[in-house]
């Protein structure tokens, strides 16, 4: 129970639109500015978003390592991404572009990231 509300919580964060409440305030904002102004803060904040995800649906769910896992946890990423850049698009009002496609790549190999950490966490579990 405590591992699948700790997912639907980490889901609605990285879904929830940093860039609206960054409006909210000009203390966020420049808070906001400062952390995450640099591409490559985004594209890791990205990475670690997803990572996460991963490991977390493997845990929470007990998934087998499997070609059947990969691909559904590629749709898991795919589906979450695309929402997450939809609610981001609303609040900047603005159409989708080339760089919310370079964020679902990278929304990918954050998954895959944290896919082969579950798989060598579970491993090194098996042989202790």
């Amino acid at each position: 129970m405590k591992r699948k509300l700790l997912l639907s919580i980490w889901v609605l964060a990285m879904l929830f639109p940093l860039n609206w409440l960054r409006r909210q305030s000009l203390l966020l904002r420049r808070f906001f500015d400062a952390a995450f102004s640099a591409e490559w803060v985004h594209v890791l904040m990205h990475m670690l978003l997803y990572a996460v995800l991963v490991m977390l649906l493997v845990r929470t769910f007990h998934l087998p390592h499997s070609i059947r896992t990969a691909l559904i946890l590629i749709g898991t990423i795919l589906l979450i991404g695309i929402v997450q850049e939809a609610f981001q698009l609303i609040v900047k009002s603005r159409p989708w572009n080339c760089w919310d496609s370079f964020d679902l790549l990278v929304d990918l190999v954050g998954g895959a990231i944290g896919y082969g950490l579950s798989q060598f966490i579970n491993s090194r579990r098996c042989n202790t």
